[in-house]
């Protein structure tokens, strides 16, 4: 064990040491914080897989009030927060469609992300299917003609 933890540990008062909640509590408060603050994280917040276009943009609501970004309030703020959401998102035709678009407010961005995954869930998929690359319909293809790795001719 590091010196810096017994003397931390050291310190502690008994009824701290001697009881497991109380001293993994005080750990966690003491070591297990992140290094970054808040805006740094809102800033370099990506997009999970799995993630539906709507709970990133929740996440990243989340992560901006912690980090005192008024985008609800200031016009500014909010077409920068807006643009670091389309930036993230995974969904191209998204991407495209929100690009193009001026919302007033936040709760407009909101409903056309509803909308988008109402349309989704008509046409049979739970989430957005995932972006494909036009290219790799072109690799295996040569001269409209595909061929096969293994047939040896």
């Amino acid at each position: 064990m590091a010196s810096s933890l017994r003397d931390w540990y050291a310190r502690l008062p008994k009824s701290t040491r001697h009881n497991w909640k109380k001293l993994s509590r005080r750990f966690k408060v003491m070591y297990c914080r992140t290094t970054g603050s808040y805006s740094e994280r809102h800033y370099t917040m990506k997009a999970r897989s799995g993630e539906t276009p709507r709970k990133l943009f929740y996440r990243m609501n989340a992560a901006a009030v912690k980090a005192g970004i008024e985008f609800q309030k200031s016009s500014k703020h909010q077409e920068r927060h807006l643009r670091r959401f389309i930036k993230n998102l995974k969904d191209t035709q998204l991407k495209t469609a929100l690009q193009g678009q001026k919302f007033k407010s936040i709760s407009e961005v909101e409903h056309a992300l509803r909308r988008h995954e109402d349309i989704w869930r008509e046409e049979g998929y739970d989430t957005p299917p995932s972006r494909r690359d036009f290219r790799a319909a072109t690799t295996n293809q040569r001269s409209g003609t595909f061929r096969n790795s293994r047939s040896g001719s």
